[in-house]
């Protein structure tokens, strides 16, 4: 710590070019050197640089929230805590994402957000490999003992371990296609299929290989391609030895076993397990038309 020469100049801190004019700020400031932490929680072990963070701290044991809405009932532990709430009222959303036109109203959401183009799952289970993009899906897969689903549909018999998966299942009972295209048509039951269908307009392509130039609308598209580079075939069928890139063509492997026969045509009673096989066969239909006699009907 550099003392001023003369009344009125500046404190100095001797290891970087920080300078303040009161020494109890160069103070705190050099424990951001030291990495001491003075202020110390008696209830946990958190501690910190500065008393008001500590203060602010210790309202998480105490249930203390001094921070209160003037709009609604809204009150919490932290002045930041509010200021960011009371966007919700202004229903500004500043943020916006640079891959698509999600916009939000919070850095945390904005960053969630970013996982949908990314497919990033930061958030991985320690007893199992179970990964998810967000915290409250971790926290809900390690309260739900493995196998049980205690999230139950009252119109069918599905069930599953999340509240959201519900949730999502549920509008499959419903017509209601709330999320419309604002350019064409379409509609949909949920946001991010409407997000994925807006790239067919403006033809963006968020989702990049980094090994090759490959891009693609979808991050399903990315995940499948990246199979061709790692040679990865994670699909295996449980009936026999085969594996492969896609949850697709295990479906359609599958009905090979079962003797299911998907691909129906329409002009005659031909069936098949592949659609390539059916675009093939109905050629062959188009193709004794094409040809018609010059002298009579046939």
């Amino acid at each position: 710590m550099k003392r001023p020469l003369r009344k009125g100049q500046p404190y100095d801190c001797n290891l970087c070019d920080y300078s303040c004019f009161y020494v109890s700020v160069l103070q705190r400031h050099m424990l951001l050197h030291t990495g001491e932490k003075p202020f110390k929680c008696r209830m946990c072990s958190y501690s910190s640089r500065l008393k008001s963070s500590l203060t602010s701290h210790i309202r998480t044991h105490s249930g203390g929230k001094p921070f209160k809405c003037h709009l609604c009932s809204y009150s919490c532990s932290y002045a930041s805590n509010l200021k960011q709430h009371l966007i919700t009222h202004s229903r500004e959303k500043p943020l916006k994402c640079h891959l698509c036109s999600h916009l939000c109203n919070r850095a945390s959401h904005l960053k969630q957000h970013l996982t949908t183009h990314t497919g990033e799952k930061p958030f991985k289970c320690h007893l199992c490999s179970h990964s998810c993009n967000r915290a409250s899906s971790l926290k809900q897969h390690l309260t739900t003992p493995s196998g049980e689903k205690p999230f139950k549909c009252h119109l069918c018999s599905h069930s599953c371990k999340q509240a959201g998966h519900l949730k999502q299942h549920l509008t499959t009972h419903s017509e209601e296609k709330p999320f419309k295209c604002r350019l064409c048509s379409f509609s949909s039951r949920f946001k991010f299929n409407l997000t994925a269908h807006m790239r067919t307009h403006s033809g963006e392509k968020p989702f990049k290989c980094h090994l090759c130039p490959f891009s693609s609308k979808h991050n399903s598209h990315l995940k499948l391609h990246m199979t061709t580079h790692t040679g990865e075939k994670p699909f295996k069928c449980h009936l026999c030895s085969l594996c492969f890139t896609s949850k697709r063509q295990l479906t359609t492997h599958a009905g090979l076993h079962n003797g299911e026969k998907r691909f129906a045509c329409e002009i005659c009673d031909y069936s098949c397990n592949f659609k390539g096989n059916l675009k093939r066969h109905v050629l062959k239909h188009i193709e004794k038309k094409s040809f018609k006699c010059h002298f009579c009907s046939s």
